[in-house]
């Protein structure tokens, strides 16, 4: 059996075709606000697009400039946290990077989060002042009779006369300087982000990102697309994001894409799909950032969105989505991540290979960046055509490519499906036996393995506030709660979660594995499997499948057409005891499935008809 180490793992050989080094050590000892800063210097035309108004990378930075000298002069200190209730919006932008100008930390919050939701946040890590909006402001007028909050900043218009711990953000940027003094930052230790998140364990904790966490993480999503479309792009395409920033994935996309500076192409409300496709047809973004759900509601749409490369995390892509698209001549590439990791570890590349024609061209085409001065010329005139001009261009192209690929299997194969890909450089992996906690050899994965996923590298948090070092192991990993496969190019395949798992009479039924299956049903739109607590079995689960319907269903679907399906696909222990039809299936604040309510809605529905 072959070992390997460090120098050989088998993603690196996927590094060597990206064009990229296997390391890209030594990162930036600089702060999270450097990313701004450097692109307003080196990309000043690109920015922000909100609500059809574009504030340029320049136009950002000094509205930051400003508000960081508000925060400071009102007697906060470095390391304070201070909390923002924002939409997706350039005031967010604004609100993150000053706060980390200013030395703070800071804590994103939902909008969506009911009262209840915040003061759970709010009781672990009190922050000492609020950034809102006006939407916002009675419930943090709630909130601060019990927190007694220093200050809090609207960002929109709002009657503030009878409080004088309200500020107006346009005040702000009418009587505050842009110049400001240097502030003293550890960015190894520093703290500049306190994401809160259900964890690895499911419980309310909050991750401590350091500015290099963020700055490394943002660093490395950007070379996973290779060096040559790294070269070609910067500064010369627009983005699509419709995921909120205070969640872990959309906070770092906001980051990467600032330092890739691209015009950036915000969607304040997720859930406001036919204004995502309006945004397409008009600002013709190359890349669309987006959970699952969102793919879905689009392909569901029928329209068209030809040539645009759809970039997926935060839940499980399943595969009538990706065939949906494919079918329009739309890529979706995946990725995975977690909170604890800042959050991006893993970028399924595959799709680059499809479309290229195949591993060894992606490769010649990364040599070409060792010309003297050619992708200098070549991203000077790309950018010289504007981003909205570039994305037409090359998402005609592309659509165009999509839909041959597809017909020729030799070329298609060569994109592999329902993987989160490879590892991003600098992120170390371990393996841990389900049963017995072991650690299992990177050999024995690459053999046919399964095991729980472990994960480091320089964008892991420091710990779960605010002790340094909780929730990481004595040799610095995170456990991820993910069970795993990797096959013989490196490419990491997700089995299942942890708690997902469903225990039948000692048997292990992996919930995704069923969710897959009945996506492959016409008709079929959303899919949740779950397991219950079995009354007559201590220790044993029952099945329980959820399934909404395509709108217009033709499909003649009921339970005893699932249930028979299953039975030819499945062991005898791994198939449902109910299945129950939902009009809508419930999701999350960031759109992903609900298990947790779907698992108390199961048993309820499944013990009351007993």
């Amino acid at each position: 059996m072959k070992e390997y180490n460090n120098v050989d793992l088998p993603w690196f050989r996927e590094y060597k075709v990206l064009g990229i080094k296997s390391s890209l050590e030594p990162y930036p000892d600089k702060p999270v606000y450097d990313i701004l800063y450097k692109a307003a210097y080196e990309f000043p035309k690109r920015g922000f697009i909100d609500n059809g108004v574009k504030n340029t990378y320049v136009d950002i930075k000094i509205k930051v400039n400003k508000l960081a000298n508000a925060l400071c002069s009102l007697s906060l200190k470095k390391g304070d946290l201070i909390a923002t209730i924002l939409p997706i919006s350039t005031d967010f932008v604004i609100a993150d990077y000053a706060i980390s100008r200013a030395a703070l930390t800071h804590i994103p919050v939902s909008e969506l989060d009911p009262i209840d939701s915040i003061d759970e946040k709010f009781s672990k890590a009190s922050p000492v002042a609020i950034i809102c909006s006006y939407l916002m402001v009675e419930t943090v007028l709630m909130l601060h009779k019990k927190y007694n909050f220093k200050f809090i900043i609207v960002t929109d218009s709002y009657d503030y006369k009878n409080n004088s711990n309200i500020y107006l953000l346009k005040d702000i940027y009418e009587n505050f300087s842009d110049i400001i003094k240097e502030t003293n930052i550890d960015p190894a230790h520093d703290i500049e982000t306190l994401l809160f998140t259900g964890g690895t364990t499911g419980l309310l904790k909050g991750c401590m990102l350091t500015h290099r966490n963020i700055y490394c993480n943002a660093i490395q999503i950007q070379w996973m697309y290779g060096k040559s479309l790294l070269y070609l792009m910067r500064g010369a395409i627009a983005v699509l994001v419709g995921i909120p920033f205070f969640h872990s994935y959309g906070h770092i996309i906001m980051h990467s894409m600032t330092l890739t500076g691209f015009d950036v192409i915000l969607i304040r409300d997720p859930r406001d799909v036919d204004y995502m496709i309006d945004m397409v047809k008009e600002y013709r973004p190359l890349l669309q950032f987006g959970v699952p759900t969102q793919y879905l509601k689009i392909a569901n749409k029928g329209v068209n969105t030809r040539g645009i490369i759809g970039i997926s995390g935060s839940a499980a892509l399943s595969s009538n989505i990706q065939e949906s698209f494919d079918i329009k001549g739309v890529g979706i590439m995946e990725g995975y991540g977690l909170s604890e990791m800042s959050p991006v570890t893993h970028f399924n590349v595959s799709f680059l290979y499809r479309i290229f024609g195949g591993r060894s061209v992606v490769y010649l085409i990364n040599m070409t960046t060792k010309i003297p001065l050619l992708y200098v010329l070549l991203n000077r005139f790309i950018v010289s055509l504007g981003s909205k001009n570039v994305g037409y261009i090359f998402t005609s192209i592309l659509g165009v490519i999509i839909k041959l690929t597809k017909k020729i299997k030799s070329i298609t194969e060569k994109e592999k499906r329902k993987t989160i890909g490879i590892p991003v450089p600098d992120v170390k992996v371990k393996f841990l036996d389900i049963e017995s906690g072991n650690k299992i050899s990177i050999s024995e994965m690459l053999d046919g393995r399964e095991a729980e996923l472990c994960l480091n590298g320089p964008q892991r948090m420091l710990g779960y506030y605010p002790e340094i070092g909780s929730g990481i192991d004595d040799e610095g990993y995170i456990r991820t709660g993910d069970v795993v496969r990797i096959d013989k190019q490196g490419f990491f395949y997700i089995v299942d979660r942890i708690k997902d798992m469903i225990n039948v009479s000692g048997f292990k039924v992996y919930s995704q594995e069923v969710d897959k299956l009945l996506y492959e049903l016409e008709g079929v739109y959303m899919v949740a499997t779950v397991g219950i607590p079995d009354r007559e079995r201590e220790g044993s689960e029952r099945i329980i499948v959820f399934i909404q319907l395509k709108e217009n269903n033709k499909a003649q679907l009921d339970e005893t057409v699932i249930i028979d399906y299953l039975k030819h696909k499945l062991p005898k222990y791994a198939i449902p005891k109910r299945v129950f039809f939902l009009d809508k299936i419930p999701l999350t604040a960031i759109h992903k499935i609900d298990k947790k309510r779907l698992r108390d809605l199961a048993e309820k529905l499944y013990y009351n008809e007993q």
